[in-house]
């Protein structure tokens, strides 16, 4: 045949039918393999829709759930065993697995964490059966005998020999489909030879006996069933790690997740915070959020040490006396090993300042101790500078200086810190162990708020039409204003403003956002001076803000400091409670009201405070449902009050007048209140206040005084 097309068509064909003659032998060669009754079988086929949402967390990967996986898993472990021991082949290994398997070689030298997972309680039933069909398959295998195994990444040409002489195996690929210049994970006994150019590489030792401790396991478990969650145990880990009781009860409940499988992420998030808000872990926002976190710095290798870290060299032990705090406290020295120490909290406090102030548990820690603390620990240093339109704004320049957008201060830096000391002192009980750094915490505030260099954004305010007017009020000193870079206008190229000692007003515009400098507090005048200029002016906006601000600074702050450390109210009662913190004015209350002393003391918190919920009174007062009830009833009779529904109030007694409708966080309350807690309310219902939350502006017990004398 000379035409080198019909030649080389038939070459081509030639060689399609060789390809398909060798593939047919080696189809036959298979089915002969499988015919023979040599595959490898587990001890226990677990299918993977049961044995992988059981692994959440505990495996490398992130598999759609599929309730028709076959036991892939499990038979891999088995055979990729039965081919490391030599008894299987390389063909053998591949072909008894019956779908593609998850990699199972995280699981080597820690398999004790899936059988303390497997013992936990909280493990549901269908996990645990098929934690038990791992367990015991698992039992069978080279690497749950004491041994030292290499497990890295290495090219498919480096593995390919050593997996085909029985030295390697890559437990997601057959030796003679791997890819000569792709890089496979692999596991090999450390005496063999390890692939040329190989990454990535652990050397692990199976330092115990896991075949013996796993059957040892099963057994205890099919005679004495799981372990329980046992308190002591919970309590023992917090200690010793710092972390929530929520936490610590997630650890010792196996680290069970159930957003590492599924189809919706967001479904799935959404179960995994349900779950940890139910029992056994009952955690806040606040702790669901701390415990994603964890477990994400944990890994898959993390956890599975910490939990195997549970389990003793006898198992038998976890079921006697002190067995769980035992397993407790060594999973928690392995947790400080891989995370450290956290400042541990006060639960009640921590919970109640999420429930109360929406804010995290690191404020817990800061007000036990805030020596390892950087609040407020620091002066800033501010520069005033023009915007490109001409507002003049306070920046902390960076290192070399320059002022951007990113530099500029918005909001009010220390109002978040000063919320919490307010709490603090007027919300939580008298003498609190949980509270011993109040005193450090205001004094570090008020060194801050003494800095000169200080600058804090106003509200937009009018404060004047004209330049002369502006500079008669605050000037004439002037302080020095950088030009815009990319001025707009002549306000933003030649800045001018005003400094009074405490202002700092624009030269150049009458609405505007005036600044302010804490540190101009300290001259008494200063107060005065700004009072008598708004009263004449009619500047009720800025004069309230000021207001606010001293509050902070060195008014009703540094009183209820004072306070604390001298007060009547015995430690564990609060200064909410008027019988204990204004007896004489209780008794006062009463003669007037003609009532009771519980009915006056209620009047008082009902007149003074902004959230008196019939729960926040009980806890307060440490009254029962009764007790409040007949104080309110009393109330209600004598006309001192109103009684009806209204929405999100907590409360069905008020006083009468006015009635404020507020935005979530806050509680709508009687619109004369307002006034009382230096507080306004903007067009959106939004709460304008000294702090962060609408609470008392001084002392609880000059609360209560003033509240009844101005009644």
């Amino acid at each position: 045949v000379a035409d080198p097309r019909v030649a080389g068509g038939v070459a081509a064909v030639a060689q399609w039918a060789a390809r398909v003659l060798a593939r047919r032998e080696e189809l036959s060669r298979r089915v002969a393999v499988v015919r023979s009754g040599a595959l490898v079988r587990p001890p226990a086929e677990t299918p993977d829709a049961h044995l992988l949402p059981a692994l959440r967390g505990l495996i490398l990967g992130n598999v759609p759930h599929d309730p028709t996986r076959q036991p892939a898993l499990v038979t891999a472990v088995a055979a990729d065993g039965a081919y490391l021991a030599g008894r299987a082949d390389e063909q053998v290994r591949w072909l008894s697995r019956p779908a593609p398997a998850e990699d199972w070689t995280v699981l080597l030298g820690r398999i004790a964490g899936d059988a303390w997972r497997l013992l936990a309680a909280p493990t549901h039933d269908q996990d645990r059966a098929a934690l038990a069909g791992l367990l015991r398959t698992w039992a069978e295998q080279p690497f749950a005998r004491p041994g030292r195994w290499r497990i890295g990444r290495a090219a498919g040409a480096r593995l390919r020999p050593l997996c085909e002489s029985g030295r390697a195996v890559v437990p997601g690929s057959a030796a003679d489909a791997l890819d000569p210049d792709r890089s496979y994970r692999f596991v090999q006994p450390a005496a063999a030879p390890p692939p040329a150019g190989a990454e990535v590489v652990e050397t692990g030792a199976v330092a115990r006996d896991d075949a013996s401790r796993l059957r040892r396991v099963l057994d205890l478990l099919d005679e004495r069933g799981p372990l329980p969650l046992d308190e002591a145990a919970v309590e023992a880990f917090r200690r010793r790690t710092g972390v929530r009781r929520s936490m610590a009860a997630l650890a010792l409940a196996g680290l069970p997740r159930k957003a590492d499988l599924g189809s919706d992420l967001l479904s799935r998030a959404e179960e995994h915070e349900k779950m940890l808000r139910a029992k056994p872990y009952q955690a806040t926002k606040q702790g669901v959020e701390e415990a994603e976190e964890l477990s994400r710095e944990l890994g898959v290798a993390g956890r599975l040490r910490v939990l195997a870290a549970a389990v003793p060299d006898d198992p038998a032990d976890l079921w006697a006396d002190g067995g769980l705090v035992a397993a407790a406290e060594r999973m928690a020295a392995e947790w400080i090993r891989l995370l450290g120490v956290r400042q541990s909290v006060d639960e009640a406090t921590a919970a109640q300042l999420e429930k109360d102030l929406g804010l995290g548990d690191q404020w817990a820690a800061v007000l036990a101790d805030p020596a390892g603390s950087e609040v407020a620990a620091a002066d800033p240093r501010y520069v005033l500078a023009a915007s490109g339109h001409g507002r003049i704004e306070a920046h902390e320049p960076d290192e070399d200086g320059r002022i951007t957008y990113r530099t500029r201060r918005q909001g009010r830096p220390y109002t978040t810190l000063a919320t919490v000391l307010i709490w603090a002192l007027t919300q939580r009980p008298v003498g609190d162990p949980a509270l011993a750094g109040v005193p450090e915490l205001h004094d570090r505030l008020r060194a801050r708020l003494d800095n000169p260099d200080l600058f804090l954004t106003l509200d937009l305010v009018y404060v004047g039409a004209s330049r002369e007017e502006k500079r008669e009020l605050f000037g004439p000193r002037t302080i020095a204003v950088r030009p815009a870079e990319d001025a707009k206008n002549d306000r933003a190229r030649e800045p001018l403003a005003y400094d009074d000692g405490l202002l700092i007003i624009d030269g150049h515009t009458g609405v505007q956002w005036p600044l302010l400098r804490p540190a101009g507090f300290a001259d008494p005048a200063a107060m005065e001076r700004i009072t008598r200029l708004c009263a004449d002016r009619d500047l009720p906006d800025l004069l309230r803000q000021v207001r606010q601000y001293k509050v902070m600074y060195d008014d009703g702050l540094a009183r209820m400091v004072a306070r604390a450390a001298d007060t009547p109210v015995p430690p564990g009662g609060y200064e909410a409670n008027p019988l204990l913190s204004v007896p004489d004015l209780v008794d006062e209350a009463a003669e007037a009201l003609r009532a009771s002393r519980d009915a006056a003391a209620l009047y008082l918190q009902l007149l003074t405070l902004p959230r008196p919920t019939d729960r926040n009174v009980r806890t307060w007062n440490g009254w029962t449902a009764a007790r409040h009830k007949a104080a309110q009833a009393e109330l209600v009779e004598r006309g001192a009050v109103v009684q009806e529904k209204r929405p999100r109030a907590g409360r069905s007694v008020f006083i009468p007048g006015g009635w404020t409708v507020l935005k979530a966080p806050h509680l709508p309350l009687e619109t004369y209140k307002l006034d009382l807690h230096l507080a306004a309310v903007n067009d959106r219902k939004e709460v304008v206040a000294p702090v962060t939350r609408l609470m008392p502006p001084k002392p609880l017990h000059e609360m209560f005084a003033d509240a009844w004398h101005g009644r």
